[in-house]
């Protein structure tokens, strides 16, 4: 179980004697995913709830089930309107969330963008913590590079081209992979953001074009699953791996049964933990860094029960004794 240190403790008190006049109305933080359905923001929650409990704050948990800017916008109103603690939010829409924030940051609420850039310009109040494309597209060129030598073909599949985490993920691994592995082909990546369904009828037809298919690459947890089905429908001379993003509950059965081979899961509790405390320095009038960037692990059947792992993917916050 983690403890808070000292140093966080002393600032939870510095915080409960001056929050009032910095001007929160209380000390609730709104917390705005990009999908509440999705597990990996369940345990980007746990990090909000864990980091948020020793200073006496609540998180406010509330987002679409699937992409849907205007329900963002207008939580990101209210919590302007009702002058909460800080707004954390991972944005699935451009200009409009933009201004919906520029708003909130003009009334001096803190505000952490998690995952991905914006548009939005340097200003106070503002920062940013971020997924490291470059380190999860490492990651997945050490798995072929294991699995196949960095020969044969791959599929990318999954691409979202209205999603600037899929469209940032796509460019990273491309890149990567050309640039360590010209050899290995890259096959024209499959744009299914739909659904696992439309995955799998594209990934079979990779699979009856590809002969020297070694391996699927998939974007998003939903695609994985799809791969994965593909795989299951067809007899096959050769392996073929399956590679994925984001962590769900049914990929990780599979990967646990070896029909998964690895699957790339971004620090998302570490995500949560950094907002919450960039909020707290904010309001205290604190330093802190306005970008931060957070690598994957990449997890597989040899180091899924390890502890570091576990942690990693856990749902529920610890909660301080």
């Amino acid at each position: 179980m983690k403890t808070a240190p000292t140093c966080r403790v002393l600032s939870a008190l510095f915080l409960l004697l001056s929050a009032g006049c910095r001007g929160a109305k209380d000390r609730i933080i709104c917390a705005i995913p990009e999908s509440v359905s999705q597990e990996i923001f369940f345990t980007a929650r746990a990090g909000m709830d864990e980091a948020a409990a020793p200073f006496g704050l609540t998180v406010e948990w509330n987002g679409p089930g699937a992409s849907d800017p205007q329900l963002q916008i207008d939580l990101i109103t209210q919590a302007t309107r009702e002058r909460r603690f800080g707004i954390v939010v991972t944005p699935v829409g451009g200009a409009a969330i933009d201004t919906a924030l520029e708003g909130a940051l003009s009334r001096g609420i803190p505000v952490v963008i998690t995952r991905d850039l914006t548009s939005l310009r340097e200003q106070p109040h503002l920062s940013f913590v971020l997924e490291d494309y470059q380190a999860g597209a490492r990651l997945v060129l050490q798995q072929l590079q294991k699995l196949a030598g960095c020969k044969g073909t791959v599929v990318i599949l999954g691409v979202d081209k209205y999603s600037e985490n899929s469209v940032r993920r796509l460019d990273a691994l491309e890149a990567e992979l050309r640039s360590e592995c010209p050899q290995l082909h890259v096959a024209q990546p499959v744009v299914a953001p739909f659904g696992s369904g439309y995955v799998q009828v594209a990934a079979e037809r990779a699979l009856a074009k590809y002969p020297d298919l070694v391996s699927f690459v998939a974007l998003n947890a939903r695609a994985g699953l799809g791969a994965e089905a593909a795989m299951e429908d067809r007899a096959l001379m050769h392996h073929v791996a399956v590679i994925a993003f984001d962590p769900s509950l049914p990929l990780l059965v599979r990967l646990r049964r070896g029909w998964v081979d690895a699957i790339v899961s971004q620090d998302m509790r570490g995500m949560g933990e950094r907002a919450v405390e960039n909020i707290v320095a904010d309001r205290a009038g604190k330093s802190y860094r306005r970008t931060v960037t957070l690598a994957p692990m990449v997890i597989t059947r040899s180091n899924i029960d390890a502890a570091a792992t576990q942690d990693w993917l856990q749902f529920n916050a610890d909660q301080p004794s």
